[in-house]
């Protein structure tokens, strides 16, 4: 399919392969994220499954001096979660939803992204 003028089943989006998957340079199934494995998962050179983040434990879960289980994360909360006045797991982010979900005011699981739909996807 076509996604404003980008394969999106095939899946290019904007010179960026999305099935394989790379976005930006990115891969998102792999899942690399600039740089850091998502789903592995590598975050900005953080285990983020392991989990270790950032030489911070992560399913401890201490974080840096912060606790994250509970969780607090530098006065975000992450379980609840609220992560720099982002839910995470509620899940807001950064006032996009990502578990309704809502990114960005794209919906990701309904799916549109964008105004383009991405479950059906177009």
């Amino acid at each position: 399919m076509e996604w404003n003028g980008m394969e999106w089943n095939g899946m290019e989006w904007n010179g960026m392969e999305w099935n394989g998957m790379e976005w930006n340079g990115m891969e998102w199934n792999g899942m690399e994220w600039n740089g850091m494995e998502w789903n592995g998962m590598e975050w900005n050179g953080m285990e983020w499954n392991g989990m270790e983040w950032n030489g911070m434990e992560w399913n401890g879960m201490e974080w840096n001096g912060m606790e994250w289980n509970g969780m607090e994360w530098n006065g975000m909360e992450w379980n609840g979660m609220e992560w720099n006045g982002m839910e995470w797991n509620g899940m807001e982010w950064n006032g996009m939803e990502w578990n309704g979900m809502e990114w960005n005011g794209m919906e990701w699981n309904g799916m549109e992204w964008n105004g383009m739909e991405w479950n059906g996807m177009e």
